[in-house]
């Protein structure tokens, strides 16, 4: 195992141990922070498509001001730039960068899973609006 993929594995934990901490009766986060915090420290293959879904992450929550589905819109966003950036830089091999294939598809899918609350409550019309005073 080369020093890439165990660092993706320490990565991986990390969010794991976020999403499901054994303290809290495997009740923890929705992973975003972590995933992020992850991606910007796999240099370079997922920094510079972290930043892209960083970027994403910002602008949909500008537009839109919900929290929820700008972390959903980036999850989507970053499988798709690694995608790119291996295709248009000949140096990022596909043969050699399976692992992090793998867990960009992985990681983006463990998000949308911890947000399908939020899901449904965008689909009502229900979800909290950064900026609104809440009802409550």
């Amino acid at each position: 195992m080369g020093q890439l993929s165990l660092w993706l594995l320490v990565g991986c934990l990390a969010i794991l141990g976020h999403v499901f901490p054994v303290y809290l009766g495997f009740k923890g986060g929705k992973g975003v922070a972590t995933s992020l915090g992850v991606v910007l420290g796999l240099w370079p293959y997922y920094t510079f498509c972290g930043l892209i879904t960083f970027a994403v992450w910002g602008i949909a929550l500008w537009i839109w001001r919900y929290v929820s589905l700008a972390s959903i819109l980036a999850a989507i966003i970053f499988p798709i730039s690694l995608a790119v950036f291996t295709f248009l830089l000949a140096e990022w091999e596909l043969g050699r960068l399976w692992p992090l294939f793998i867990v960009a598809i992985l990681m983006p899918l463990l998000v949308i899973a911890r947000h399908a609350e939020n899901i449904k409550r965008l689909m009502e019309g229900s979800e909290h609006k950064i900026g609104r005073k809440s009802s409550i």
